[in-house]
């Protein structure tokens, strides 16, 4: 039984008066949102304090869905990323749906929403290696980049060098929602998140633990004790930022656990079945 199931069951055998209480208080809590993380994994991830996030592992986790939601309630100005134009076209539907109409929204390329004269959503794909540099210099405090490991390393890396904002207060961050990768592309994800999916790694983190990294001088990866674990690096202070993985699968998600895609996922023929089902 999943948490949700365990709250929908207390709910049931609630007393009536006490049913309506709990029910006028939720609607209250989330009147002024637009969308509503699935308790577990996807909830952890949407409260996740990571400057840099990994979500996902297998299929069905919610993960599109995370990077839309956080898109419509915590940012200005959000750049929604595909590594194929194409395969942005279910990741606008679900803005469209989440959003309420087509108003706000411009299909010409790149496309784009604006939510309010406050937010937009920017998607754009990047299918060449150097497609990326096109969005140079644009700014974006939210980076979502759905299924991260088709992109490579160094597009990825380029991309997180514009997450910032003019906007005091604004919480910036990256999410890399992905499945685990079907190519050696996509195998940077397992030196990046070391800490989460080297089995062989030194200290081992739990799935949502912070850990600290810098770039050293060679602009590889250095992992540091903790957020004031400053170092200088050609002469310059460098602050650690944050990291963290939380898994997430199809059991996770009560829109699919209780319909056949497991059963579809299942049935995939090898070695896709091993690669997408068996985590990173």
């Amino acid at each position: 039984m999943t948490l949700l199931d365990e709250i929908y069951a207390k709910l049931q055998v609630m007393p009536e008066e006490d049913k309506k209480v709990v029910t006028t208080m939720a609607m209250e809590a989330t009147k002024d949102l637009h969308w509503i993380p699935n308790f577990g994994p996807q909830q952890d991830a949407y409260f996740s304090e990571a400057d840099c996030l990994l979500y996902g592992g297998e299929p069905g986790g919610g993960k599109s869905q995370l990077i839309l939601g956080l898109a419509f309630n915590c940012h200005k100005r959000s750049l929604v990323m595909r590594r194929q134009y194409g395969d942005l076209e279910r990741l606008i539907e679900d803005s469209l749906k989440i959003h309420g109409s087509r108003d706000g929204f411009n299909g010409s390329p790149p496309p784009r929403l604006r939510i309010n004269d406050d937010q937009s959503i920017y998607f754009r794909a990047a299918q060449r290696v150097g497609d990326e540099q096109s969005t140079m210099g644009q700014g974006r405090d939210l980076l979502g980049i759905d299924e991260a490991t088709h992109f490579a390393e160094s597009q990825v890396r380029f991309l997180m060098g514009w997450v910032r904002t003019e906007t005091p207060g604004q919480r910036c961050r990256t999410v890399l929602a992905t499945n685990p990768p079907l190519t050696a592309e996509g195998l940077w994800v397992n030196t990046m998140f070391a800490p989460w999916l080297d089995p062989n790694h030194p200290e081992p983190a739990r799935p949502g633990e912070l850990r600290w990294v810098i770039s050293d001088e060679e602009g590889k990866d250095e992992w540091v004790s903790g957020p004031d674990d400053v170092r200088e690096v050609r002469g310059k202070i460098i602050r650690p930022t944050s990291r963290t993985f939380i898994p997430a699968s199809v059991k996770d998600n009560p829109y699919y656990a209780k319909t056949d895609y497991e059963r579809q996922l299942d049935a995939l023929p090898e070695p896709y079945r091993s690669l997408l089902m068996g985590g990173f």
